[in-house]
């Protein structure tokens, strides 16, 4: 729970390691078949779906750890500005930003950030 930069940071390397060969092996399979799949967002959004089940079973045991909270939601910041500016992700799929948003989450960011 202290540490959601592992999983962050190995997500972002798994998308950026297989990159070459999504584009390079796979995507021209996908094209000849007429199909209409990016294979490079197909698999990030997959691992962007894992990390949003993760941050639902986290999010409730950090809620009222002021520190482990706003470490994950700085953590999640980060995750996503390198998504979208590094690896290209786009912003009508599945983010990390729905899950902070929600009421219960998105209510206790405000409150920390008052504090």
């Amino acid at each position: 729970l202290n540490k959601p930069e592992w999983y962050l940071t190995q997500v972002l390397m798994w998308i950026g390691n297989h990159a070459k060969f999504l584009d390079e092996k796979i995507q021209p399979i996908l094209d000849k078949a007429g199909s209409s799949v990016n294979a490079g967002l197909d698999f990030s959004r997959g691992l962007v779906t894992l990390i949003l089940e993760k941050l639902a079973a986290d999010i409730p045991c950090l809620l009222y750890d002021d520190t482990l909270f706003c470490h994950l939601v700085d953590e999640v910041l980060l995750f996503e500005r390198e998504l979208y500016s590094v690896h290209g992700y786009l912003s009508s799929l599945p983010s990390c930003m729905h899950i902070l948003s929600e009421e219960s989450c998105f209510q206790r960011w405000l409150t920390v950030e008052k504090k």
